[in-house]
């Protein structure tokens, strides 16, 4: 529940923000941010990852695009690392999610073996 509740607060916080990216600092500030509220989560579910994914399209895509012709060299290593780093962290929730599904399937096959034994 307190995961649901920061990622609502997160998301919420993304779209007040998102429509006010009026420059490229304001943009790499927004997206270093979206790229750490990622990073704070240890699962993300399907539903969550859509709305996730549609968000770094903003930032990976259409504001790269606005911005990236005035952006430095500096700058667009920023851009890069800030991708990585997104990657990085939902490679991270994946693996979560997967090793969570691989204990329950552990704990159930314990359960039904213990079950056979008995």
């Amino acid at each position: 529940m307190k995961s649901l509740y920061s990622l609502m607060l997160a998301f919420a916080a993304v779209l007040i923000f998102s429509s006010c990216v009026e420059n490229k600092t304001t943009y790499l500030s927004r997206f270093e941010s979206f790229v750490e509220s990622i990073e704070d989560r240890k699962t993300i579910t399907e539903e969550e990852m859509k709305k996730i994914e549609a968000e770094y399209g903003k930032y990976a895509v259409d504001y790269y695009n606005k911005f990236k012709d005035t952006m430095t060299n500096e700058e667009l290593i920023q851009v890069a690392e800030l991708k990585a780093r997104y990657f990085k962290a939902v490679l991270k929730c994946g693996v979560n999610n997967f090793m969570e599904q691989v204990g329950d399937f552990g704990n159930k096959a314990k359960e039904l073996l213990n079950g056979l034994i008995e």
